[in-house]
């Protein structure tokens, strides 16, 4: 009797173990995502349904629901948006499939996820949010489609294993690609208009960049210790160079084009082996310093009387003439643009009315982007990192982090299931043997 008894104790203890780990890892198998459903299969992840995945906070701990075990995350077509966190540092995760119903990549949403070997990003996303891919040190590649009108801060920063990226020039904000050391190339799309502030700054591996005719501003620390970067072709568009913008920098020549008015400070300073460089007649405001340390430099060519053969000549530098003097090439061009106008003058004036009704519409049109562009603003969130570049305040519907007190979908309801379950074992096995050795002092 008291070994049936005994033997019964011990069977009740281990069905009520294993009912309660059952229903704990039965819970962590599927469930609500924002509008969505997700369901995992070992460590295969599949997200269904019709609108956006849920937000999470990575602040205070849990990730999303399916937790760090994801090595393969197939987004099915419908789901409209990836909610933020979603794979954040996700240990395992290699490969994620994104359908052509994306729209945004919320901020933070893959930030981390070392193995992450690649990713194809369709071309109806328009919205990447805020380090997105910040860290994911297995991305070799990356191509941004011409649909993406809006990229956040960081965005790609320390992303160590990336060799080429195409398609750039929709982000607002900087450090996009900053600290990606294995960077050698990269293309920027036709209609681009800026290199943003420290958009490659460390990019030590970068050797080829390709600007379209559409660049007119390179920004602050843009190409700073770029130290691989020997060459480079600026477009006939372009007209300012930033402060610092290729400082410490790998050049070893470079020609300014005419459509540069100014150059900022320090813009190609410490540059140790840039031997000549061409500054047009252009270019009126040289900033204080945007040779310093050019220890290799054997001439400063440009015009004679021009801005550059001034700052030549104050900083102790070599000039070179190539031209006339200024004062001649500027009344050339008067006068060359003064015959133009008169010839032009009877065309200008029957065009005049369709112009006038061109500019109405274009106003009503730039009314409507800068509205749209406002509503973008919310991609940014503010980073850690030295910011080069101030960003508009972020929304609470995309940029921001999401609350703690539930960390979207219904996975914040079943945190109490793994606990509970753990103490209700010690619970029954105390009890258990509590029983054992009154039974065997009874029977002594």
């Amino acid at each position: 009797m008291k070994r049936t008894l005994s033997m019964l104790l011990t069977l009740s203890l281990l069905v009520g173990t294993l009912a309660l780990f059952s229903v704990a890892a039965g819970a962590a198998t599927g469930g609500k995502t924002g509008e969505c459903t997700w369901s995992l299969n070992g460590t295969v992840l599949t997200v269904s349904g019709s609108g956006a995945m849920a937000d999470y906070n990575r602040a205070d701990g849990p990730v999303a629901p399916w937790g760090d075990v994801v090595t393969s995350a197939v987004i099915e077509a419908g789901v409209t948006r990836i909610g933020y966190n979603c794979f954040s540092r996700c240990p395992a995760l290699t490969s994620v499939s994104i359908p052509n119903t994306v729209t945004v990549i919320s901020p933070e949403a893959f930030e981390g996820s070392a193995k992450l070997k690649s990713v194809t990003l369709p071309d109806s996303v328009t919205q990447i949010g805020t380090r997105a891919f910040q860290n994911c040190t297995g991305l070799t590649s990356i191509s941004i489609p011409a649909s993406v009108t809006v990229m956040g801060e960081n965005v790609f920063y320390g992303c160590t294993g990336l060799k080429s990226a195409t398609g750039l020039g929709a982000n607002r904000f900087a450090q996009n690609f900053m600290n990606c050391t294995s960077l050698r190339s990269v293309t920027f799309a036709k209609g681009a208009k800026y290199v943003q502030a420290s958009e490659f700054d460390h990019c030590t591996s970068l050797e080829s960049v390709t600007l379209p005719d559409t660049i007119t501003d390179i920004g602050m620390a843009a190409f700073y210790q770029c130290s691989s970067l020997k060459s480079i072709s600026l477009p006939a568009s372009l007209k300012t160079i930033d402060s610092s913008a290729f400082a410490e920098s790998g050049l070893t020549g470079l020609t300014v084009p005419d459509s540069v008015t100014e150059i900022r400070l320090k813009a190609f300073a410490n540059c140790t082996d840039l031997k000549e460089i061409t500054i047009p007649a252009s270019v009126t405001k040289i900033g204080d310093d945007i040779l310093k340390g050019c220890t290799a430099l054997t001439a400063v060519r440009g015009f004679t009387g021009s801005a550059a053969e001034a700052y030549a000549k104050k900083n102790g530098l070599p000039f070179k003439s190539i031209n006339a003097p200024v004062s001649s090439a500027v009344s050339s061009r008067a006068a060359a643009s003064k015959e133009t106008s008169s010839v032009a003058a009877p065309a200008s004036q029957n065009a005049a009315s369709k112009n006038a009704t061109s500019e109405s519409a274009a106003s009503e049109n730039a009314a409507s982007l800068s509205t749209a562009s406002e509503g973008s603003a919310s991609l940014s969130a503010s980073t850690p990192e030295r910011t080069a570049a101030a960003a508009p305040a972020a929304t609470k519907t995309i940029g921001a982090a999401p609350e703690a007190s539930d960390p979207g979908g219904d996975g914040g309801s079943r945190g109490w299931i793994v606990p509970v379950a753990v103490a209700a074992v010690l619970v029954l096995a105390a009890v258990a043997g509590g029983i054992v050795l009154f039974l065997k002092k009874k029977a002594k």
